[in-house]
């Protein structure tokens, strides 16, 4: 489980990177275009940010995910 996390957090910010690159591409030909893909980029990377983090203690949602204290189901 935790390689796909990894996996998965590798695409999200490869395709945040490419939003955002193709917002600054976009920007002068269709503006409204370009500002959903800056978005779009911004909450991906923000989503990231959280997963990895550290919080107070030290870890984060990804370590915590990672040994089994979140999405038990229980």
């Amino acid at each position: 489980m935790a390689l796909s996390m990894d996996i998965l957090h590798s695409i999200l910010a490869l395709v945040a990177g490419a939003l955002a690159y193709g917002a600054m591409r976009n920007w002068q030909r269709n503006r409204r275009q370009a500002v959903l893909m800056a978005l779009a980029a911004a909450v991906m990377a923000l989503n990231l940010v959280i997963w990895i983090w550290p919080n107070a203690n030290g870890d984060s949602l990804l370590e915590r995910q990672r040994e089994g204290h979140l999405g038990s189901g229980e």
